[in-house]
């Protein structure tokens, strides 16, 4: 008999949270940026970039506080 290990809800917010980070940086490399006549580059969307680190941060954060859990149920 095989034994199977049910995914937890914890398992499945980190999982998602660290897709939705890595989507942040794929959408901000698809994004133009501007040279302006100054000098100075333009980026509309340069907020995705703290946003998916903060994303990455908090699913990290999940799956070390759901590895934690997983271990103390032992």
């Amino acid at each position: 008999m095989i034994k199977t290990r049910k995914i937890s809800k914890l398992q499945i917010t980190g999982l998602i949270l660290f897709v939705i980070g890595v989507n942040c940086f794929i959408l901000k490399g698809f994004t133009p940026s501007e040279l302006s006549e100054n000098g100075i580059l333009i980026e509309p969307y340069f907020f995705l970039l703290p946003v998916g680190y903060f994303f990455i941060f908090l699913s990290l954060l999940t799956g070390a506080i759901s590895f934690i859990i997983h271990l103390t149920k032992k």
